[in-house]
């Protein structure tokens, strides 16, 4: 009776080779990178990448140590599992679902690839126009995937561009990246219109998500959309009233209002609830400068001993001084 080797049960038992065998490696690879999975699918694409790209000995991955030790599997075979080497990860957009795989689009090469999962239930929540960052390797006449999938809800062309962009800039980055991660990244680089495309589909499902209300309201922030981020601050703080960051928004906005009382009062409701948060120091140090009230001096010397670099930072931004215990502070806010 001829054996019938199905990638699913190979890939299996290279997995058990590889945690049985060189434990020590795997946990020396996860301190060297200052690594600690978070969850199941970060745990699954780390013991992937170690096992299919960490040489360990002699200069061998554990898949290569495998099909070198397992020398009764058929030629061919050996010479697929060694095709595992050439790992592909990018981000790809579903463009067809079939009975046994998905028809991706690489969304920054821009080239077609037919993938099959090996094991049932992968492909079952996929859908035309969806986005994947995932692993494939060759297989025979199509692809396999290999560990877990980072996927996200349909998104339109503006913002398609965007994550591949980002994509481009840091490959990695959606290997252990949600929704909420991406958003984060586009406010940083200041598309706005892109991150609140997201948000929009993440609270359209999820009306409650606190932490979208908050970077919501601070999309609009940063758009000089004052009304409608206090708006959003507000249902943060309706779904969490601990939420510290929201206090320090408000602060923020109430400030650009010229409302410094108003802006002191939301940096100390920030720091009752989280006394360590730089934002609510800097700021409340800025209002009791504003409002002439000397003791703004000690939050200044607070925030040089949370964060230095930062509050070098903002000083050269919004303040000038000799010295810090001299009484000649200018405030001097960039232009």
């Amino acid at each position: 009776m001829q054996t019938i080797f199905e990638p699913g049960k190979i890939k299996k038992d290279i997995v058990d080779f590889a945690i049985s065998n060189f434990k020590k490696e795997i946990e020396r690879a996860v301190e060297k990178a200052d690594f600690e999975p978070p969850d199941e699918i970060d745990a699954i694409n780390f013991l992937g990448w170690f096992i299919l790209e960490k040489p360990i000995k002699n200069g061998k991955t554990p898949l290569e140590l495998y099909v070198e030790r397992h020398k009764e599997l058929p030629e061919e075979i050996r010479r697929e599992l060694l095709r595992w080497k050439d790992v592909h990860k990018s981000m790809f957009e579903v463009k067809e679902k079939r009975d046994n795989g998905v028809l991706l689009y690489d969304l920054v090469k821009g080239r077609e690839y037919f993938v099959k999962p090996t094991k049932e239930g992968v492909i079952r929540y996929f859908s035309a126009g969806s986005i994947i960052y995932t692993r494939i390797v060759p297989w025979k006449d199509h692809y396999l995937f290999s560990g877990m999938q980072n996927s996200f809800a349909k998104k339109d062309a503006k913002v398609l561009r965007a994550m591949a962009d980002i994509y481009r800039e840091n490959p990695s980055f959606f290997e252990f990246s949600d929704s909420l991660d991406i958003v984060d990244e586009l406010l940083e680089k200041e598309r706005y219109e892109e991150a609140l495309e997201i948000l929009n589909g993440i609270l359209k499902g999820d009306k409650d998500n606190e932490e979208a209300l908050l970077l919501k309201g601070e999309a609009y922030f940063h758009q000089n959309e004052i009304k409608k981020a206090i708006e959003y601050f507000d249902k943060c703080l309706e779904i969490n009233p601990r939420n510290d960051g929201a206090y320090c928004y408000k602060a923020s906005a109430a400030f650009l209002q010229l409302r410094f009382q108003e802006a002191l009062n939301h940096c100390n409701k920030a720091l009752e609830l989280n006394l360590h948060n730089y934002d609510a120091v800097i700021m409340k140090a800025f209002m009791l400068y504003q409002l002439g009230i000397k003791e703004y001096k000690k939050w200044i010397e607070r925030a040089y001993s949370l964060n230095h670099k930062r509050t070098e930072n903002f000083m050269k931004n919004y303040w000038i001084s000799e010295k810090l215990n001299e009484d000649n502070w200018v405030t001097c806010k960039k232009d």
